[in-house]
């Protein structure tokens, strides 16, 4: 038993590194081009800048890798890193030990977190490069 928790122990760390590099990619990318969409813009208010992504001249499949990441989209870093999390989130499922009981409320925690990221991540990301711009920007190339 203690063995099987060892070896869950090493995976998680495994996991982390992978979601590290995963993280640091993404959301650089995605603090860059939202950087970008705010300065084209003038504002860092994202209701004021719906639709700023569609003039900004950045192709929208380019636009959208940081965010398609956080969704954990087969190809992405985002998906080895949540396909790993899921694996040894069933892993510890099968631990008979008592401290699987103190260890899958948090996993659960984890989870929940993930998917409303998830969420805020599309939110942004359809608000601001799928939507109709609400106000007149200057076209920096249109993405056609």
């Amino acid at each position: 038993e203690q063995e099987s928790l060892r070896s869950l122990s090493k995976a998680f760390g495994v996991l982390f590194l992978i979601s590290l590099v995963h993280h640091s990619i993404s959301k650089t990318f995605q603090f860059l081009f939202f950087g970008y969409l705010t300065k084209l813009s003038g504002s860092s208010n994202s209701d004021e800048n719906t639709g700023v992504g569609r003039i900004s001249g950045v192709p929208t499949f380019l636009a959208a890798l940081g965010t398609m990441s956080f969704l954990a989209i087969p190809g992405t870093t985002g998906f080895l890193s949540e396909a790993t999390f899921i694996k040894l989130f069933s892993a510890v499922l099968e631990v008979t030990d008592t401290s699987a009981a103190l260890i899958l409320p948090l996993l659960i925690l984890v989870c929940t977190g993930l998917a409303v990221g998830a969420a805020a991540h599309l939110k942004l990301f359809l608000g601001l490069v799928l939507s109709r711009p609400r106000a007149n920007f200057e076209d920096h190339g249109s993405n056609k």
